[in-house]
């Protein structure tokens, strides 16, 4: 069994200059790897996300990949749609467009920020990523 250490180590690849993002073959590996099922798997992925994004360690773009491609995963799957991922994926949506064409404002500052934060604050922060 592997820790989540090399779910994060796997994303970082996939998301990295010449990554090719995550398929369902990378999500059903994690979940063997980590022995958590796969929403709860998803849950971890956006709880890490969520913390990095929040204090700075992970860029908007890389964590709003991640969860849309994971969405994609979900979908072809027919899964369902875990708490904390769901929260997480929301947030960061709404940091992908201008709300009412504004594009005096900023979405990731305006929205994307105080949700992740309410997220993080709400679900504790993820082992090994935050002290």
């Amino acid at each position: 069994m592997h820790s989540f250490d090399a779910v994060a180590t796997d994303l970082f690849r996939l998301y990295g200059p010449n990554g090719e993002g995550l398929t369902e073959q990378d999500v059903s590996r994690w979940s063997e790897w980590t022995a958590l099922d796969r929403g709860k798997l998803y849950d971890q992925i956006a709880l890490f996300l969520a913390c990095g994004f929040h204090i700075g360690e992970l860029p908007f773009d890389f964590c709003d990949r991640i969860v849309n491609d994971i969405h994609d995963v979900i979908i072809n799957a027919d899964e369902f749609r875990p708490e904390i991922y769901w929260e997480t994926y929301l947030a960061f949506d709404e940091g992908e467009y201008y709300h009412n064409n504004n594009r005096e404002e900023n979405p990731v500052e305006l929205y994307t920020k105080p949700q992740i934060a309410r997220i993080v604050a709400k679900h504790g922060n993820f082992d090994g990523f935050l002290k």
